[in-house]
């Protein structure tokens, strides 16, 4: 039985977003709140698919890709 595929609507978007923030340069000061907001974006996929008992790589190709890009962005910076 193959896992029905879930679409999170507004993640690629997002990635488009933190893409745009990226190529134009995130101010030093601004930086650990630009990985707070990845990192709540990707707390709130897993938490979405832990509810529908799904992983991240379950979900179509580009929602995984914006879901993997997020998932770099909100480690910190050393």
């Amino acid at each position: 039985m193959t896992k029905a595929r879930l679409r999170i609507s507004g993640l690629v978007r997002a990635q488009r977003r933190a893409e745009e923030a990226v190529k134009q340069g995130i101010p030093p000061e601004e930086i650990q709140a630009f990985q707070a907001w990845a990192a709540s974006i990707v707390f709130q996929v897993d938490d979405v698919c832990r509810q529908y008992q799904l992983s991240p790589e379950d979900l179509p190709a580009p929602s995984l890709r914006a879901y993997q890009f997020l998932t770099l962005l909100k480690k910190p910076v050393h």
